[in-house]
Formats: structure tokens, C-alpha cells, sequence
């Protein structure tokens, strides 16, 4: 049933900018100013340039093999045994990057929102409406970004319009205090941290009505998700410092606490956050469609709708004990992660182009098509 939907390019769009922002634009200025200090900034731009390489290279890979999924051209150039095994990790990755998403959620709603409120419910909660955006489609949740996405924009030009007269230029001074090797170490956190993830946009990739157009708007909304991500974790290093940047777990909601126009708008942090519940929202939900949607394809699923109420349990215990906590949370996306994705958002996609050049007069009838 999934096969059969399409999204306008627009939607294509909205459904890459808001997976680019996703969690990130919570998280990244603690992760990255930890590691580059004042030239977290640099980092992130930097990091973008390889995002954008990245995004070259997907496109690259999906342009052998139109109208499908990464699961499925994986068993094209692999083979059917081979290529199901590696998809079924590769969906894995997914599942884990969504609860991981979903965690986080919880912990920052249990930490700064509503502390007396059990994280499970709120897992729960959030869970819900994760679970109907993905068994409604592609379709629909695109349509649905073209609905949120004024809101979204709106709220980030509030923030960084009500946050101006706060920034202070002397925070981002000396740069380069540290040399190179600090920019590098988060430069590399910044690319697992949304860019290798982006693998995921390879499952929804085919469903673009205008493919001809769609590596341009993959291209742009990446482009402007990480422009959107550059000035937040430079508003944090100018607004806070980079003391509380990097202690602080969540930055830019403390950002919004600073906001006070005239003792009369102020407090807007909590409708701020509203930025990140919608972004998350979308990129758990893109990730939890994949997952169905690559099982589904792997075992030859005609009807895999109701797989997803499956899945959801599955992604609850998940999230109930992939991280026992926010310092270790933090911890794992510094060390851990990194090598992780690049595992899954690089050397595998790498490894899929390399057989193909080498079985491409094999695989040709695939290659024309």
C-alpha cells in the first residue's frame, strides 16, 4: 500500500528540512561547544560542506536505480540473501536512531517541563501520535508539513529576532584559540548529528512526483536546515556563553529564557520549544514509516499498515532502556555515535556504489530503467 503514495516536491522539501532540524536544534550547540568551544560555529559550517557532499553521494547512488528504496536496491546489487540481511540492519539503525529521538523527548519534558510527570506517559503520549502520522503515510504527513511549516518559521524568527539584542560578539572571542583539532572533533559529531542520518531520506526518495527535481530539493532543504542549525548554536555561544552552552543540555530552550521586551513579552521558552516537538515530531515519524516500510519490503508485505502498532511496542521498550539517563545520553551521542552512523550513513551506501560499478553490465537491465 506504502508503494503507491507520492509527495509533491514542496512536500519533499519540508519533509528533509524538518529531519535536518530534527533534534538537533536542541542538542547540537551543547555536543558541539563541548568539543569546539567557541568555534562551534565553524564546526557546524563545516560540517555542512560535508553534508552537502553527503547528500551529492546519496543522490548519486539513488539515480541508478529510480523509483526504489534503498531496501530494495540493496538486494539488487547484493543479492537477495545478502541484501535483506543488510537492509534488516540498516532498519535497525532506523529503529534505534527513533527511539533514541524519542528518549530524548522524554527527557527533556521529565527535566524542564513536567518533572513530576513520568516519562513513560510522556513517552507514551508522544509514541501516539508518532505511531498515527506514520500509519497515515507519506502523503498525509506531507501534507501536514505544509500546514506546520509557517508555524515552525515563525517561531524561529521569533526567537532569533527576540534574542538580538542579547548577543554579545566578545562570547565568540579568540577564534581559533585551540588550533584545529577541536573544530575537527566537532565537526565530526556535527555530520553524525543529522547528516548521516539522512540515509533514511532514501526510503521515501522514490515517491517524489517530479524526480527529475527531487536531487535539487533534497539539496536545498538540507542546505537550509543547516544554515537554520549554524545560526542556533551561534545564538547560544553569543547569547549564553560557552560555559552554559556546554553544560547546559539544552541550550536553546535557557536561549529563550533571556527573551524580555519591555517586562511585557517574556517567558516565551516553553512556545519556543514548540520549534523542536514539531521538527522531532516529523523525523521520528519519517524514521518509523522507513522502518515499516523496509520490513515490508524485505519479507514481501502486501499490506504492512498494521505492522506499525507492532513496531511501536517494540520502539517503547527500546526507548525505555537504550540510555539509563540524560548525562549518558549525552555521553553516547559524543562517543559512540559518531562511528555508528558513519557505519550505516556512509561505509554501507559506499560499499552498495562500489559492487555496483562492478556488476553494473550485470545489473544493467536496473541501471536503465
Amino acid at each position: 500500500m506504502f508503494e503507491n503514495e507520492k509527495i509533491s516536491t514542496l512536500q519533499f522539501f519540508i519533509l528533509v528540512f524538518f529531519f535536518t532540524i530534527g533534534n538537533t536544534v536542541i542538542n547540537a550547540p551543547s555536543l558541539i561547544v563541548s568539543q569546539a568551544k567557541q568555534d562551534a560555529w565553524i564546526s557546524s559550517t563545516i560540517s555542512l560542506g560535508f553534508g552537502l557532499c553527503l547528500v551529492l553521494f546519496y543522490c548519486y547512488l539513488a539515480s541508478k536505480f529510480p523509483n526504489k528504496t534503498i531496501v530494495q536496491f540493496s538486494e539488487i546489487i547484493l543479492g537477495k540473501i545478502v541484501g535483506k540481511i543488510f537492509s534488516l540492519f540498516l532498519i535497525f539503525f532506523f529503529l534505534i536512531i527513533a527511539s533514541l529521538m524519542i528518549r530524548q523527548f522524554g527527557d527533556f519534558m521529565t527535566t524542564i517541563i513536567m518533572p513530576e510527570t513520568p516519562s513513560l506517559a510522556i513517552h507514551l503520549l508522544f509514541l501516539t501520535i508518532i505511531v498515527t502520522g506514520a500509519y497515515l503515510g507519506i502523503e498525509t504527513l506531507g501534507r501536514s508539513g505544509e500546514v506546520i511549516l509557517p508555524t515552525l518559521l515563525v517561531l524561529l524568527a521569533l526567537q532569533f529576532l527576540f534574542l538580538f539584542p542579547e548577543l554579545d560578539i566578545d562570547n565568540i572571542k579568540p577564534i581559533y584559540e585551540n588550533g584545529f583539532n577541536p573544530i575537527m572533533r566537532g565537526t565530526i559529531s556535527n555530520i553524525g548529528i543529522p547528516y548521516l542520518q539522512l540515509i533514511v531520506i532514501l526510503m521515501i526518495f522514490p515517491f517524489v512526483e517530479d524526480n527529475k527535481k527531487a536531487k535539487n530539493i533534497f539539496i536545498l532543504g538540507v542546505f537550509l536546515g543547516g544554515v537554520i542549525l549554524i545560526v542556533i548554536i551561534l545564538y547560544s555561544i553569543l547569547t549564553l556563553g560557552v560555559i552554559l552552552s556546554e553544560i547546559k543540555y539544552y541550550p536553546p530552550y535557557f536561549m529563550a529564557q533571556k527573551i524580555s521586551i519591555g517586562d511585557i513579552v517574556e517567558r516565551l521558552e516553553v512556545l519556543i520549544s514548540g520549534t523542536w516537538f514539531i521538527t522531532i515530531f516529523f523525523k521520528t515519524t519519517i524514521l518509523l514509516y522507513a522502518v515499516n516500510l523496509g520490513l515490508s519490503q524485505v519479507f514481501n508485505y502486501k499490506n504492512s499498515r498494521p505492522m506499525i502498532f507492532g513496531l511501536s511496542y517494540l520502539l517503547l521498550i527500546l526507548t525505555q532502556f537504550i540510555t539509563p539517563n540524560v548525562v549518558y545520553f549525552n555521553d553516547f551521542f559524543k562517543k559512540i555515535f559518531p562511528p555508528y552512523t558513519l557505519t550505516f550513513g556512509f561505509l554501507f551506501p559506499l560499499l552498495l556504489l562500489s559492487i555496483y560499478l562492478i556488476r553494473r553490465k550485470n545489473l544493467f537491465t536496473y541501471h536503465s530503467k
